[in-house]
């Protein structure tokens, strides 16, 4: 598996790299790969299509999980503590249940 980080030119130094990994610079770190991920705070809608996301269900389902789409990070406080589905260890359906049931007046008030 390679790794990079694209606000440094070089490869990651040592400390940063995990067993199995190799440290690239970031424009190679794509390079021959079947899979890509990557992070960022935000990414527009529709940026990804259906054969994207079906590829990173795959691969979550091969990691031993199950996949749950619970939306853009305007929802991501459905999955804050205090509501329903935060610590919950139960199937795809309940998950989404709880992702449903959750409201923003449940949240403690240390929200960000």
């Amino acid at each position: 598996m390679s790794v990079a980080d694209s606000r440094v030119p070089h490869p990651l130094t040592d400390p940063a790299r995990k067993p199995g990994t190799t440290p690239v610079p970031a424009a190679e770190a794509a390079s021959g790969a079947q899979t890509v991920v990557v992070t960022a705070p935000d990414l527009p809608s529709g940026l990804l299509d259906g054969a994207a996301e079906r590829a990173v269900r795959v691969l979550i389902d091969e990691l031993g999980f199950d996949a749950v789409d619970a939306g853009g990070i305007d929802e991501s406080w459905r999955q804050q503590p205090g509501t329903p589905v935060y610590g919950l260890r139960a199937d795809t359906e309940a998950v989404r249940q709880a992702l449903a049931k959750a409201s923003p007046e449940q949240l403690p008030d240390s929200r960000a």
